[in-house]
């Protein structure tokens, strides 16, 4: 749930309201949605003085998805008032006041008639740090002068077909990188020669508890690192085409621009900064090849 933006909150209330609960018998709340989160155990992976070790609690969640949650969590350490409601504040982190120069942030506030507006407010301003008039934005309203920017500036024919074969070329690169393949095949290497050593010395009539422990953790590991390496082989072997990528960007990144893993996206990879004025918005990407510097009015 969280890798797929739900929020700790939300996670916590909906297994309550599921009927689950911790092993002392509470009910689930935000922070310790967020401590489970933030534990690396759960990968099977504990770090003792400096050192980790990998054979002590059972793995229960995979790397692909533990990294996804993780680069949720070092991207929140940036931008904190993400977390402050299920409505992502994606400007976070990277939205400037054009008068103080102090970053701005996410907050909500409900009107007479109870409902809940959200803006970008000034830090400088609300916390009186120094004197600024720059007034509160609706999130709404800026965010889509942001993103719209983007796609105007990127869904061009030429763009698009940079942006496709950049990725095609990186892809490529990162899928035929056997490094990690090699290591565990090398780990398996290791991991069969000591389960054959602990086999001749039961052959040899030594039998404990200790061995037979060992040589039955040996051959679950072995199985572990079967499972691993056929998951490294087939990701070197699914590579994504040029046709694929591009329809991709055509049909999801330039034009289901109200999705919000699609904006995140745009705005995380495309934009360095933005700077508030109270008549202007100014944009910096990150890219430096366009001597251009388009403008667009209001309309």
């Amino acid at each position: 749930m969280y890798a797929s933006d739900y929020r700790a909150r939300v996670i916590a209330e909906t297994l309550n309201e599921l009927g689950y609960h911790r092993n002392n018998g509470k009910k689930f709340d935000e922070k310790y949605v967020l401590w489970i989160l933030h534990n690396s155990r759960y990968t099977g992976v504990v770090e003792h003085h400096g050192i980790k070790y990998d054979k002590i609690f059972p793995r229960i969640i995979d790397d692909n998805l533990w990294n996804k949650v993780n680069a949720i969590n070092e991207e929140n350490k940036f931008a904190p008032s993400r977390k402050k409601e299920i409505f992502d504040y994606i400007l976070s982190g990277k939205l400037i006041c054009g008068e103080c120069k102090h970053k701005m942030y996410g907050e909500s506030g409900t009107s007479h008639t109870k409902d809940i507006h959200y803006y970008y407010v000034c830090t400088s301003r609300r916390k009186k740090r120094c004197p600024c008039t720059m007034k509160a934005i609706k999130k709404q309203v800026l965010e889509d002068i942001v993103i719209n920017t983007i796609t105007q500036l990127l869904n061009s024919e030429q763009n698009i077909q940079y942006l496709t074969n950049a990725i095609f070329n990186y892809h490529q690169k990162h899928s035929q990188d056997n490094t990690n393949l090699k290591l565990l095949e090398r780990r398996r290497k290791e991991t069969y020669k000591a389960s054959q050593n602990i086999l001749k010395a039961i052959e040899q009539g030594i039998i404990t508890d200790m061995t037979k422990s060992r040589l039955q953790q040996l051959e679950n590991e072995l199985a572990e690192l079967d499972i691993e390496i056929t998951k490294e082989k087939y990701k070197n072997n699914s590579l994504l085409t040029k046709e694929e990528i591009e329809q991709f960007l055509r049909k999801q990144v330039f034009e289901d621009k109200q999705n919000i893993k699609i904006r995140k996206l745009l705005v995380n990879t495309f934009v360095r900064a933005v700077y508030l004025y109270n008549d202007k918005v100014v944009i910096l990407f990150n890219y430096t090849n366009s001597p251009d510097k388009p403008k667009f009015t209001v309309e």
